[in-house]
């Protein structure tokens, strides 16, 4: 539950991802970071990307990177000040 791990979680599961192909492993890493930071941009991009790799998760991951765009969406606009 240390924040300290949040970067480690995710770099390692991007390293086992992308260049290992554990991609097993690799989402249930994400998953440990996503339970400290669940709206964390990078570590949703990571495991959007893991499920796209993996066969029959096209569409969890496809819902991932919608979540990315929605959480995008809601910041952009909640700094802006309409008149």
């Amino acid at each position: 539950s240390d924040p300290k791990k949040v970067g480690l979680y995710r770099n390692y599961a991007f390293f086992l991802s992308a260049y290992i192909r554990n991609h097993h492993t690799a989402e249930e890493l994400n998953l440990k970071a996503l339970t400290l930071q669940p709206n964390e941009p990078l570590i949703l991009l990571n495991y959007a990307s893991c499920l796209l790799l993996q066969n029959g998760k096209k569409e969890q991951g496809l819902s991932v990177l919608c979540q990315i765009l929605e959480n995008k969406t809601k910041k952009t606009f909640s700094n802006i000040n309409f008149i």
